[in-house]
């Protein structure tokens, strides 16, 4: 069977933590993320376009141009429910 059960993340563990320092916050990188709502997996080597459709996903980019998010311009893809809005634990880091 080729069909995997999706872990989807508690969302009251990402409202927390946006605003919880952890122990080791020197370690954790913290990126935005990039909701869709169809599984996005890029092959090695090859260059993707997205195209921004939404104001928040707009905003974000707009974010990682300037700056905002630090000196690394990595965002996080991730699967989004269309029926919950629910985020995929899992996402592809671009």
């Amino acid at each position: 069977d080729d069909n995997y059960p999706i872990d989807w993340m508690d969302t009251h563990i990402i409202a927390s933590s946006q605003s919880t320092p952890t122990d080791n916050e020197e370690e954790t990188l913290r990126v935005p993320l990039y909701p869709l709502t169809a599984v996005y997996t890029p092959h090695s080597g090859e260059n993707h376009t997205l195209v921004n459709t939404e104001p928040r996903n707009v905003q974000m980019a707009s974010d990682l141009v300037a700056g905002k998010w630090g000196d690394r311009s990595l965002f996080c893809v991730t699967l989004r429910a269309r029926d919950t809005n629910r985020l995929a634990s899992v996402g592809t880091l671009m």
